[in-house]
């Protein structure tokens, strides 16, 4: 704040009386000099406001560093510095010390500071005002990972969600086999697929012309079936394994909840799909059963089939070099064989067809072209047909094909039967 305006006389008024003694002042010179003296009053009143309180003290902080004397600044009230533990410091020294401001009284070496204090080494002298605060300074580094702390409590419980299929599946007593009035066809002592249900019997309704409908119901005593409490909602057909213990055309069947998450129960469409695996058939996919010997025997079975083993032993080839008086044995398994056969060789007149039996006693019956094929019964040993000939003979347990016609002949022979 700048210096208060010096007042200055505007107008000479003794001149202007000695000129004019009977006459009054001029009114607008006297209004003029008064309002410059109103000027520079005011002026001194705010000035003297900065330096002097209402008590005529002086006023707070208007006396600082440089207003002291320079034997004052010299004589302890120097700019301080922050005390520091091993700093020698002269008698009247000052120092800050957390908001404090002290002076030392001897001159010492700084230890610990309220030890000192204590030790009457310093005085204290007045707290610090707090300054504004800084500019926050830069980020530090990131000190090292603590120790984890203690488990805090468990948390609330959060809100129960939707409900869904418990995964466990159901059984059912029996399965509608079409559409059903839900109103009356479900009462206790009604027939579905066969069966009299019973009050308490959970039924599958999988096949309504609304399929909304469709779902898992309890039988009343009378009146309208109602859904099972487990099956009241959407979500719990969805992914729901339900099988059938009884029923003409559903016993031991096992259905699949087939719709999506999502639906609104009466008003979306609820499917169950079949998840049994059929008997096989000419047009259907499924499983079979193994034929054993006795049922291809009796040649009347159209659901059974056979392996390969049993296939193999019902038509075998075989293509053997006999030597000359050499025989060659195919063994008859199982031992009551009944089939035919047929010998082929590059031999003119040397190929027959036959037929075989060992049962009840062995036969043979040949159906040879030429004179060059022979048949008997019983073993052969090389020797034992006509020389000349091929013999082919059978006992309980081999067919024989004895060569004698003279030279070592690669032969095919093709049995068919068991």
């Amino acid at each position: 704040m700048s210096y208060p305006t010096k007042y200055t006389r505007q107008y000479d008024y003794v001149s202007y009386q000695n000129s004019n003694p009977n006459r009054p002042l001029p009114a607008d010179k006297v209004k003029a000099d008064l309002n410059q003296v109103a000027i520079t009053h005011a002026q001194t009143v705010d000035f003297m406001k900065t330096v002097i309180r209402a008590d005529g003290a002086l006023m707070n902080g208007v006396v600082g560093y440089d207003q002291l004397a320079s034997s004052l600044q010299t004589a302890g009230l120097a700019p301080v510095s922050t005390w520091a533990s091993g700093t020698a410091y002269g008698v009247l020294q000052v120092v800050v010390h957390g908001v404090g401001l002290y002076q030392a009284q001897t001159a010492h070496t700084a230890g610990d500071f309220n030890t000192d204090l204590a030790a009457g080494k310093w005085t204290f002298m007045a707290n610090l005002p707090q300054g504004a605060k800084g500019d926050t300074g830069a980020t530090g580094a990131t000190g090292a990972t603590g120790a984890q702390g203690p488990q805090g409590d468990p948390g609330p419980t959060g809100p129960t969600g939707a409900a869904g299929n418990n995964g466990t599946g159901v059984s059912v007593r029996v399965s509608t086999t079409g559409n059903v009035n839900l109103t009356n066809a479900l009462e206790n002592g009604d027939t579905i697929d066969g069966v009299t249900l019973v009050t308490g019997d959970l039924v599958l309704v999988w096949q309504q012309t609304a399929p909304a409908e469709n779902g898992i119901y309890t039988v009343p005593s009378s009146g309208g079936a109602v859904r099972a409490s487990a099956y009241s909602t959407f979500a719990s057909y969805c992914g729901a394994i339900v099988s059938v213990q009884q029923g003409t055309l559903y016993a031991d069947r096992i259905f699949l909840g087939t719709p999506n998450t999502g639906g609104t129960l009466g008003v979306t469409a609820i499917t169950f799909a079949d998840q049994t695996t059929p008997t096989a058939s000419t047009t259907t996919p499924g499983i079979v059963e193994l034929a054993n010997t006795s049922e291809a025997d009796a040649y009347t079975d159209s659901t059974r089939v056979v392996t390969p083993q049993l296939v193999a032993r019902t038509a075998r080839t075989f293509q053997p070099t006999i030597a000359d008086d050499s025989v060659y044995l195919i063994p008859v398994t199982p031992s009551a064989f009944t089939g035919i056969g047929m010998v082929t060789s590059n031999i003119a007149n040397t190929y027959a067809l036959f037929f075989a039996n060992n049962v009840g006693g062995n036969s043979l019956v040949s159906t040879p072209t030429g004179s060059s094929v022979n048949t008997t019964t019983g073993a052969l040993t090389g020797t034992t047909g006509v020389d000349g000939k091929l013999t082919i003979s059978i006992d309980a347990n081999n067919i024989y094909i004895e060569n004698r016609l003279g030279g070592s002949i690669q032969f095919t022979v093709v049995v068919f039967g068991r």
